[in-house]
């Protein structure tokens, strides 16, 4: 859980202080699926419980989500200890019972804030109609940056001010645009404006992020991130940088925006002795230890045969380096295998995820039916971990072999991670229930052998297939990793309505 601090400019005092907090979720992108925003929103408030009743948090839902839980959101909420201190920010989406949402959580005495004022769906018209529901009202940078007038209208509206809506403006990064929005009246902020680099990696704040690094789904994810920005010179550059990306995740600032990044980075590089990767879970910080050992043993490989030139002794030396090449060897793992946790083996029969997700996109302009199937095989990662990347790699084999049987010819297919696979099926999902449900049947009777042991090979599937509905090719690979998202968190099988 990160959160984004909520600002109040004290007119009087000339003074901004912390109103509040909104609660960010991880995988943002992962919303659009109902249950999955369901859950986090479950899983926001059970975090929340202890935070201070000084503040005011507001929670993020989707329309969709409202529609299927809004029972059970409503109860969540009353039972909750700080339930006088959530808001609800209902997101721009356009729905037809959006109006009878908001009407039945004010029945409730649920705070409401409605999110990127201006939009379609979120505008003027909607306002008025929940006007006595609404607590805040959010502005999009967009929308003041560009409608000022607009924006100091509607703060000086007698509706507005008699129902006592807080006008907030969202995405503010410069000093001019705060007082500009100060001089049309509005009060409540957030933005890039108010971080402050310096406190952001003091002591007391980062073990705050000790939360994110209890979540290996998460550390995965930013990892990955590290590894595509590392420079790789050292494992103390690698983890510096593991650092810095995980500080700007749980702040919200994208490693996109190097200025802001680079300062993150720079002072984590000046904070050597502030270790804040000591609560990463088992697998990462086992991976982190074997990294630290190989690239030091490498090291010392390679002074020692820096140091064989030009000694003259050269047996003694010689005997060193098979000391060290046996301590390597113990761990049987070769350094271009060492973070396969993290990033994806390739394989000969598969295409990459890149190549994967280009080939949907491609289709998609092309209007082409497509279903997108996800196969994950938790007894995969279980051989991965447990035997090693020998077994992983047989097993793969066997399971890519038996697929390519009962698949037909020419079938796209990539490994989404080291434990999905990802296929691509001509026609909608009506036209090949049948197959996805045989592939389900087959691979679920299949075990694999390995040291005269049988392992049990059944996967859980995601699929979903292109919808009218869906604007760009985004739309069903959003939907897809949310299945995927769900698939391997909730070890369930799931498919897109």
């Amino acid at each position: 859980m990160r959160k984004e601090p909520i600002y109040y400019y004290d007119l009087e005092k000339d003074k901004f202080l912390v109103e509040g907090f909104e609660v960010l979720a991880d995988f943002p992108y992962l919303l659009s699926n109902p249950e999955i925003d369901y859950k986090t929103f479950i899983h926001h408030l059970d975090l929340l419980k202890n935070e201070d009743k000084k503040y005011v948090y507001h929670i993020n839902i989707g329309t969709k989500t409202l529609e299927k839980y809004i029972d059970k959101i409503i109860e969540a909420i009353k039972k909750h200890p700080l339930k006088d201190n959530l808001v609800i920010e209902i997101l721009e989406e356009s729905h037809s019972k959006v109006d009878s949402f908001i009407e039945k959580l004010h029945q409730n005495a649920i705070k409401m804030s409605i999110d990127d004022f201006g939009t379609e769906s979120a505008n003027l018209d909607r306002v008025i109609k929940n006007i006595d529901f609404i607590e805040s009202i959010k502005i999009d940078r967009v929308v003041w940056k560009n409608f000022t007038e607009i924006v100091k209208s509607l703060v000086e509206s007698n509706l507005i001010k008699k129902a006592n809506i807080k006008i907030l403006a969202e995405k503010v990064e410069t000093e001019e645009e705060v007082r500009k929005l100060i001089s049309s009246g509005v009060r409540y902020f957030q933005g890039w404006y108010f971080k402050d680099f310096k406190t952001i990696v003091s002591k007391e704040n980062l073990e705050d992020i000790n939360l994110i690094l209890q979540d290996s789904e998460l550390l995965s994810y930013l990892f990955k991130k590290t590894l595509k920005i590392s420079s790789y010179d050292s494992i103390e550059d690698l983890l510096n940088t593991f650092k810095a990306v995980i500080i700007a995740h749980f702040y919200n600032i994208p490693i996109e925006n190097k200025e802001e990044f680079e300062q993150i980075l720079d002072m984590v590089h000046k904070k050597e002795s502030l270790n804040i990767c000591h609560n990463l879970d088992e697998v990462a910080q086992k991976t982190l230890k074997k990294l630290n050992f190989i690239l030091a043993s490498l090291q010392t490989l390679e002074n020692l045969l820096n140091k064989l030139k030009n000694e003259r002794n050269k047996i003694e030396t010689l005997n060193e380096i098979m000391i060290v090449r046996d301590s390597l060897k113990k761990y049987n793992l070769d350094l271009k295998y060492l973070l396969e946790n993290f990033k994806t083996i390739p394989h000969e029969d598969f295409i990459s995820k890149k190549e994967f997700m280009s080939t949907l996109k491609y289709r998609f302009n092309k209007k082409l039916p497509t279903t997108i199937v996800y196969l994950y095989f938790p007894s995969l990662r279980n051989v991965f971990f447990n035997k090693g990347v020998y077994y992983y790699k047989l097993t793969l084999d066997y399971l890519i072999n038996k697929l390519n049987y009962y698949l037909p010819k020419d079938t796209v297919g990539a490994l989404v991670d080291n434990f999905t696979i990802g296929i691509i099926l001509d026609g909608n999902i009506k036209k090949n229930q049948k197959l996805i449900d045989s592939l389900k049947k087959h691979l679920s009777n299949t075990t694999f052998q390995i040291e005269k042991k049988f392992i049990e090979l059944e996967p859980k599937i995601a699929y979903t297939d292109f919808k009218e509905s869906d604007e760009d090719s985004e739309k069903p690979i959003y939907r897809i990793e949310a299945l995927h998202y769900e698939l391997t968190n909730f070890n369930q099988d799931v498919a897109s309505e």
